[in-house]
């Protein structure tokens, strides 16, 4: 007899004995269940070259579908444009999407082939229209969501001829209050719209706090004013013109590339299609109508509005497009799909320091920690250490070298829970585990309690810089922004991570092999606990000791390097008149 495969989180109405399910992955399960009970059909990128193969591929077939939505998007809206429009305004989207159907892909295929499947759970009666995104942002939350990754397994399931058991209801939320904050921000940008329509060097995104903002317009010599991100219009979608995008295309040798096919209309968020219109709309009334350049970090992911603005500057106005590094795991990481994605965009982009062969790429530093002092001597105080967690949604969305969906996230958790295991008594009283911002549904805390009940727990969202002073020493435990922080400002800090999850370039290893050298960086939670164990008695006499601080210095001339603003507004001045000519 078949195994009736269960693909997501939700529950059935139909009662099935257990030992006739299978389930897709850890993600199906709750989290205090011991997984090893039942049968769960094993992660395909839990090896982890596959991964980095499978991460190459991918890039190819993005290119692949990126020219053909090009070409299929301006026929759909009798346009012209160039693939380097739509690459800036589509690209996110495309890029996280085709990663994250192809990891459903291959768990549905896996399980297909390595199980004797009879059917599989499926929604009663879905609505196609729930399920469409009406912008990246709404993208970006429904594939976190069980919901959403249900009908994928299901369509797939579908696609590879699964029988289906339709016992899982849909819950649907149809009520939207209405954002009165966007309504605010629509006024202020207009307002600055009147105010300052051309702006020289328009930066948006900004990572700096408001006073520093202020100054660097001062420094700039234009008159300060505020633009916000404003959310994209919502429309609903046309079935009838969607089933028309892709008409003709056909991939009769690759059944992956048949289901982007299929799927792409029926998931292309409504921002790009039926509200395109509207889309153009707002990004002439909400942001400037020109500028020389423009200087951004984090809107090219996910602000559609601000996207479509600058794609068209970019070819109307021949504007210049400018991005700055937000955090960590850039030029350190063995591959980040984002990374790319920024750089090919821009015309240049600003690194924290380090180097690459690309000549888009400008090592000029950071300017987001205008208020943060390098710590030169740590005062006396008691032995107190804040441990740092981090955590990515159960069903992964894109590709980079860090664990991927739920079974490699339980790993690094079981990690932590190691390393606390192994500090001494004493030393375990001082420790204060700082909860990721999101939990996704891992309920950390809950985790940490079970093993350690009185453990400290902060779980505020409050920054780690603006906290670190009640603390003599950070572990960071994971490739982000957090140990670029502390070692900028000269913090006491250990890292450690596995790095069979946490892969790194190679012009990256010499400086973390140099950390490894004076103790900062560790290759596991036992080695981490062990020197901690070690040197706790003195952390300002090992952390500041010639041969760490020159170390130290080192890496962070190359990953963290500060700048002032006024450094940063000479060098954007620069930009513009030396691209006048």
């Amino acid at each position: 007899m078949g195994k009736i495969l269960v693909a997501t989180g939700l529950e059935s109405k139909k009662k099935i004995e257990l030992k006739e399910l299978l389930f897709l992955g850890d993600w199906c399960l709750n989290n205090n269940i011991d997984t090893n009970r039942f049968d769960v059909v094993n992660y395909h990128w839990n090896d982890r070259k596959k991964l980095f193969q499978d991460y190459k591929k991918l890039e190819r077939v993005y290119e692949l579908f990126l020219q053909i939505l090009s070409d299929s998007l301006n026929k759909y809206h009798c346009k012209n444009l160039p693939i380097s429009y739509w690459r800036i305004l589509i690209g996110p989207w495309l890029e996280t999407f085709i990663h994250t159907i192809f990891d459903r892909w291959e768990m549905m295929n896996k399980a297909n082939k390595e199980y004797k499947i009879n059917s599989m759970l499926s929604f009663i009666n879905p609505k196609m229209e729930y399920f469409i995104p009406y912008d990246f942002d709404d993208y970006y939350l429904k594939i976190k969501s069980h919901n959403w990754n249900q009908f994928i397994y299901t369509y797939i399931g579908e696609f590879i001829n699964i029988n289906q058991i339709e016992s899982i209801e849909l819950s649907l939320d149809n009520f939207k209050k209405r954002n009165y904050k966007n309504d605010f921000i629509k006024l202020c940008n207009v307002i600055s719209n009147k105010i300052n329509s051309k702006k020289n060097i328009f930066i948006y995104s900004r990572s700096i706090d408001f006073k520093s903002y202020l100054q660097m317009q001062f420094l700039l010599k234009q008159f300060p004013t505020i633009w916000n991100k404003v959310l994209s219009p919502r429309i609903f979608p046309n079935m009838n013109s969607r089933s028309k995008l892709l008409k003709g295309i056909k991939f009769d040798q690759d059944s992956f590339c048949k289901l982007l096919v299929n799927l792409i209309p029926i998931q292309i968020p409504t921002i790009y299609l039926e509200g395109f219109l509207e889309l153009n709309e707002y990004s002439r009334i909400f942001l400037p109508s020109s500028s020389k350049l423009v200087v951004d970090s984090i809107a090219w992911f996910t602000d559609d509005v601000f996207k479509n603005w600058i794609a068209l500057k970019k070819i109307s106005s021949n504007t210049k497009y400018i991005i700055s590094q937000h955090g960590g795991n850039y030029g350190t990481s063995l591959f980040n799909s984002t990374e790319e994605h920024q750089i090919s965009i821009s015309d240049s982009f600003l690194s924290w320091g380090w180097k690459d062969k690309r000549s888009k790429v400008l090592n000029l530093g950071t300017f987001n920690y205008q208020k943060q002092k390098i710590l030169k001597k740590q005062k006396k105080i008691k032995l107190k250490i804040i441990l740092i967690q981090g955590l990515n949604p159960k069903y992964s969305n894109f590709i980079f070298a860090s664990p991927i969906s739920t079974c490699q996230w339980r790993s690094y958790l079981n990690d932590q829970e190691r390393f606390i295991k192994l500090l001494d008594k004493d030393i375990k009283k001082s420790l204060t585990i700082k909860l990721y911002k999101n939990n996704f549904q891992y309920d950390e805390e809950s985790f940490f309690r079970k093993s350690f009940p009185n453990v400290k727990i902060y779980s505020k969202p409050k920054s780690l810089l603006n906290i670190i002073n009640s603390f003599s020493i950070v572990v960071a435990t994971y490739n982000a922004t957090t140990f670029l922080e502390t070692l900028m400002i000269n913090f006491p800090t250990i890292i450690f991570w596995n790095n069979n999850h946490w892969e790194l370039r190679d012009e990256s290893k010499s400086f973390f092999n140099k950390l490894r050298q004076v103790g900062i960086f560790h290759d596991s939670s036992d080695s981490a606990a062990e020197f901690i164990n070690r040197v706790s008695n003195d952390i300002s006499g090992w952390w500041f000791s010639k041969e760490l601080q020159i170390v130290r210095e080192e890496f962070v001339k190359n990953y963290a390097k500060k700048i002032t603003l006024k450094e940063l507004s000479d060098h954007l001045k620069n930009y513009v008149e030396y691209k006048k000519k």
